[in-house]
């Protein structure tokens, strides 16, 4: 994790759901978070899916693993200036195997809560507001995208790249402290050995 102390950036990943609502048919959900892997095992895939959170933020997520899937928590806590934010964001991943290909969907969710602090005299403040944001699965596609890029490197696709927050920020004008927040708002972001393993 790599903390954040500048004020402005707090401000934006507040306000960054209510800026990312959208209004989705369900075949624009469906297309966001869900793919097919031809010759590709469930348990290949989940090991890969892992594999993408520990390279993204190896010190604050936890995994648990269910039947046909897995469940990831990014924890979340750092201080800016008068706001402190802390909480998780939450990744649910289903692999359904058949007939020699594994059917693979996301869902990314995002429980946060901000204090913020008012100044009570020279050398002291005193809690000001609080707000939470929890509920809906985010809907952003350049996060789903950058995802499922990862993903499709990791299991050997061809013509795939692994695509790093600030490259993908780049490509499609989406911001980390925005679109990208839960797989990129401080983490560490580390990449994967060049070559593409199936091991």
């Amino acid at each position: 994790m790599r903390y954040i102390t500048a004020f402005m950036p707090i401000l934006l990943l507040i306000s960054a759901c209510a800026t990312q609502e959208q209004k989705l048919s369900r075949a624009d959900w469906l297309a966001m978070t869900s793919r097919t892997y031809l010759q590709k095992t469930e348990d290949e895939v989940i090991n890969k899916v892992q594999k993408i959170f520990e390279l993204a933020d190896p010190n604050d997520v936890t995994f648990t693993h269910f039947k046909n899937g897995i469940t990831v928590e990014r924890n979340m806590l750092f201080f800016a200036v008068v706001v402190a934010v802390s909480g998780h964001y939450k990744w649910v991943i289903e692999v359904k195997e058949e007939n020699s290909a594994s059917l693979v969907t996301a869902y990314a969710y995002a429980n946060l809560n901000s204090t913020t602090a008012v100044q009570t005299g020279p050398s002291s403040v005193a809690p000001y507001s609080t707000s939470s944001n929890a509920g809906a699965a985010l809907q952003g596609r350049a996060l789903y995208n950058l995802f499922w890029s990862r993903l499709d490197f990791l299991l050997g696709i061809e013509n795939s790249e692994w695509l790093t927050c600030s490259q993908m920020a780049e490509k499609t004008g989406a911001s980390t402290f925005g679109e990208l927040e839960a797989l990129c708002l401080n983490a560490d972001d580390l990449s994967p050995k060049r070559e593409k393993a199936n091991n």
